[in-house]
């Protein structure tokens, strides 16, 4: 992907009032008091945000307050929690290991894993599935004994974006629920998540579409440089577009795939992203792709898929792909592998007998 990196950033412009919610709170604790990272101007600045006055912030600033704020509520209400450096240094290593992951279901585990290991971070983890819905749970009690609303908030909304940035697709979210107090007015983050926002809940969680479970990651470590203070610090970063178009067709073609439905044409692809093709062209283009090879990487995965899990025919698995024909299948199978798909569903056969 074209990384972006923060001084690219300076010119887009974020809400002020997604920094109100936390402002508010961390005013009645004077939990800006002291930090070597906030001068006076910078206090000065915020106080002017909370009481309405700045309608907007540069990116770049809005992110280093908004890590600002975050790191402050937390240190606020747990003396214990560590220090801005060891916590970027813990924030680092969380995504650098997560990113690791296959699917959506293996990132929520491995962010479950990381966070076990942790002991000084606080809080606990839990995922789970009921029917058609999944659940990516957090309990903040052990980490604070009162959490404000903001912060549980805010910490609920940096999980729903690095799932969502992982597989380069938002989370079908069901709903959000709190374990907390409505706040006066809401939390104006939580209205871009675009689902029914529960207070006083038994626990703070997302639901969303167990489904989702199965999307395939799509981002790399390379991906992480320059981008990981958006990724955590920027609440609208899914929404703002850090990805990239490439990831998001090919992310969308490989949930049609699993979803057991043709492989769509570029014409179809540009209707689902409501574009037009010769704007998703360009797109592509810029990234030094085309829709034909993004495709092609699908069909190949797809195809080894099928042909190990050995339910298909050849003639269906070369229909769902979009081939002509179990010919044309047969040789752009030969192109990607250099042996046939018979070869290669024979080989994993022998390969399962052998576990």
């Amino acid at each position: 992907m074209d990384t972006i990196e923060m001084k690219s950033l300076e010119t887009v412009m974020m809400p002020s009032n997604l920094l109100v919610p936390m402002l508010n709170d961390l005013m009645t604790k004077d939990g800006l008091t002291g930090r070597p990272e906030v001068s006076r101007n910078d206090i000065a600045r915020l106080h002017a945000v909370s009481r309405g006055e700045v309608i907007a912030l540069e990116r770049a600033e809005f992110v280093r307050y908004y890590s600002v704020c975050t790191r402050s509520l937390e240190q606020s209400e747990c003396h214990h929690i560590s220090s801005s450096a060891n916590r970027q240094k813990a924030l680092e290593a969380f995504l650098s290991y997560i990113v690791t992951a296959e699917t959506l279901e293996d990132a929520c585990q491995l962010a479950k894993d990381f966070n076990d290991l942790l002991q000084e971070r606080g809080y606990s983890i839990a995922t789970g599935t009921s029917g058609k819905k999944a659940f990516f749970c957090l309990d903040l009690q052990p980490m604070v004994a009162h959490a404000t609303p903001s912060l549980i908030s805010a910490t609920l909304l940096f999980y729903y974006n690095i799932l969502s940035w992982l597989t380069a697709s938002p989370l079908d979210l069901v709903a959000v629920d709190l374990a907390c107090p409505q706040p006066s007015g809401g939390d104006p983050s939580l209205t871009t998540l675009g689902v029914t926002v529960h207070y006083h809940e038994p626990v703070t969680r997302l639901v969303f579409d167990a489904s989702n479970l199965a999307r395939k990651v799509q981002r790399s470590h390379r991906d992480l440089a320059g981008n990981i203070d958006l990724i955590a610090y920027d609440p609208l970063v899914f929404a703002r577009g850090l990805t990239p178009m490439s990831a998001r067709v090919r992310s969308w073609l490989s949930e049609c795939g699993l979803k057991e439905t043709l492989l769509p044409d570029s014409a179809g692809a540009a209707r689902h992203f409501d574009i037009s093709l010769s704007t998703l062209s360009r797109r592509l283009r810029q990234e030094h792709t085309s829709f034909l090879a993004v495709k092609a990487e699908c069909q190949q995965e797809l195809a080894r898929v099928m042909l190990r899990e050995g339910t298909l025919g050849m003639v269906e698995i070369a229909r769902r792909l979009g081939f002509a024909d179990v010919r044309s299948f047969r040789r752009a199978f030969i192109k990607w592998t250099g042996i046939l798909p018979s070869e290669f569903r024979e080989n994993s056969l022998r390969a399962k007998k052998k576990e």
